[in-house]
């Protein structure tokens, strides 16, 4: 191969790409972003007839939910940071992508429950509520779960590389 077509030094390919698809893991928990927003809204949404307030599970499962776009938000700033330290934020990477792309689908599943059946109406559906947001974020959930790497090669890596253990 003609070396105007090498990225970066003879021999480091694979470091090259593993660092390309830590970042990519990154951006990907970043999508915590919109499940907040949308988090948000289903909040106001629930609580726009303040004489009704939500059952106590409804509240309880609010709450689990609040937290842990918390903690994926807090994964999502470390890898960040590690990105800024100059490292490759292998580890860090892929905990923020298996927390974020798992928070996806239950968030979309809670969504559901929740709202009921017109959870899954679509932006153009009559009765569809928050724009149709539910419906498309839990079709494009699956992509967070796969995309970047299955969740079971990034606990390998996780294992690995985060925690030293052997393979």
């Amino acid at each position: 191969m003609p070396s105007r077509y090498l990225l970066g030094r003879e021999g480091q390919g694979w470091s090259i790409l593993s660092g390309a698809l830590a970042s990519e893991r990154v951006i990907m928990g970043g999508t915590v972003l919109r499940f907040t927003r949308l988090f948000s809204r289903l909040l106001r949404h629930l609580t726009r007839d303040e004489a009704t307030e939500p059952p106590q599970a409804t509240s309880m499962r609010l709450g689990g939910l609040a937290a842990e776009l918390l903690a994926a938000r807090l994964f999502a700033l470390r890898s960040i940071l590690t990105l800024e330290e100059g490292r490759v934020p292998a580890a860090e990477g892929a905990v923020t992508k298996v927390f974020t792309g798992e928070l996806a689908e239950r968030f979309c599943e809670a969504a559901v429950d929740i709202l009921g059946t017109t959870g899954l109406l679509g932006r153009d559906a009559p009765d569809s509520v928050l724009d149709g947001l539910v419906e498309l974020e839990l079709r494009t959930s699956l992509m967070l779960v796969i995309g970047g790497g299955a969740a079971e090669i990034q606990r390998t890596l996780i294992a690995q590389v985060g925690l030293g253990l052997p393979r």
